[in-house]
Formats: C-alpha cells, sequence, structure tokens
C-alpha cells in the first residue's frame, strides 16, 4: 500500500468520490492533492466513468517522492509510463521539486507548476514554471 496516494484509502476515495458525483453532477470540483510528493494532472472518474473532478497534485520541495525510490528509472521514462497506465492523467513530472501557484476564480482555475533548485548551496535560480493548466468550471477539459 502506498498510504500517501488513493490506492492506501480505497474506501475513502470511493465515499469521496461519491460525494463529489452527488454535489457536482457538471464536474464544476477542483481537487489539489500532493502526499505523493510528485507532479500529477488529471481526472476524477466515478464508479459509472463520469468525470466528476479535475485534480491536481503538486510535488514537494524537500521530501522524497519517486525520483527518489526509483533512481534507477529515468525521470521522462516514469512520467511517460505513469500517463500511458493512466486513461485519466494529463500530465506528469517525476523528476523536479518545487509548489503549484492556483489562481481560482468562481468561473475558471489555472495552476502552475514551478520548480526550484534544492540542491546545496543552490545556483540562486528563481522558481522555473514546468507547465501550466487551465480549466473551466463546470468543463471536463484540462487545458496545457
Amino acid at each position: 500500500w502506498n498510504l500517501d496516494g488513493w490506492e492506501g484509502y480505497v474506501a475513502e476515495r470511493a465515499r469521496f468520490v461519491r460525494a463529489l458525483s452527488e454535489g457536482a453532477p457538471d464536474a464544476s470540483a477542483v481537487v489539489y492533492g500532493g502526499d505523493t510528493h510528485n507532479a500529477w494532472v488529471g481526472a476524477l472518474r466515478n464508479s459509472s466513468g463520469h468525470i466528476v473532478a479535475a485534480e491536481f497534485d503538486g510535488m514537494a520541495v524537500s521530501s522524497p517522492g519517486n525520483e527518489y525510490y526509483y533512481k534507477w528509472l529515468p525521470h521522462d521514462l516514469a512520467s511517460a509510463a505513469w500517463i500511458a497506465a493512466n486513461r485519466d492523467l494529463e500530465w506528469s513530472d517525476q523528476r523536479h521539486k518545487g509548489f503549484m501557484l492556483v489562481d481560482l476564480t468562481k468561473d475558471a482555475h489555472s495552476v502552475r507548476f514551478l520548480s526550484v533548485d534544492t540542491s546545496l548551496p543552490g545556483d540562486g535560480q528563481a522558481a522555473v514554471c514546468l507547465a501550466t493548466f487551465h480549466h473551466d468550471l463546470g468543463s471536463r477539459d484540462v487545458r496545457r
């Protein structure tokens, strides 16, 4: 079990998705996470296969993620494998450390995934934008 990801909470995830299905039939919900310590963008589906929310998971700044536990696996290959294995995954970054910067209004949502240099002493470079995504509330689409 991975107690930092959904797979460690099967019953809780099912209850959460069921509540989203009942409360937001137009897929207007946005879910933020980050306990896996890697960056992800995708959709949450209910048991009928309908998208009930857009999901954005941010990477950690200092905690290890898959890049630490699977050092032998190239980062780009790991990201591509996760996307290929999950029809609901739009984007994944298995390499960088950083944070999400979110803009949320009653009509739309956008998130920027920013990478920071965690080496010591570091090169003093500012955060670098890895990807930006937009989601209009009420839409099932997440645009990059």
